[in-house]
């Protein structure tokens, strides 16, 4: 019990000192930035509409600081890259699924440099699977829609 609660507090300490540094070194790379018209989940938390950025918070880029202009939502996801070759976007964009009425922030992407893919939430892959199982059941014959919102860059 006593080692549960030390490990518990040490991952708790890394995490704080983590988010600690983040804001720090976002500030020294440009972001991403868009108005997003529509409420969408980043993992399983659902974020209002409204102007985010993005920013690397990583040398290697695999972590992403999403913000809202407001300041109210701040997320921290990791990602992995996209070849430049995997999109056919060729502008700065977020790039969200679509399942039914819910949208899920999927990548962000440079044309550049590629791209960066987030790690789809269990919830994403509980709706494409519920998508994958109607259509063989043949009681569905709609695709997952891929939607495209331009951005731009700023720099801090």
């Amino acid at each position: 019990m006593k080692k549960r609660v030390c490990m518990s507090f040490l991952a708790l300490s890394l995490l704080v000192s983590a988010m600690a540094m983040t804001p720090a070194y976002a500030q020294s790379h440009s972001s991403l930035v868009a108005h997003i018209p529509f409420d969408f989940y980043i993992g399983d938390k659902m974020i209002p509409a409204g102007e985010y950025s993005v920013r690397r918070v990583s040398d290697d880029g695999a972590q992403l600081l999403i913000s809202s202009a407001d300041g109210r939502e701040n997320v921290l996801v990791l990602t992995h890259e996209m070849a430049a070759k995997a999109s056919k976007h060729d502008e700065a964009s977020l790039i969200f699924n679509k399942y039914g009425d819910e949208l899920f922030l999927s990548a962000a992407w440079n044309p550049g440099s590629g791209g960066r893919a987030l790690i789809a939430s269990a919830r994403e892959r509980r709706l494409k699977k519920e998508l994958r199982m109607t259509q063989s059941a043949g009681t569905s014959s709609v695709e997952p829609q891929v939607v495209t919102i331009a951005a731009h860059y700023e720099g801090n």
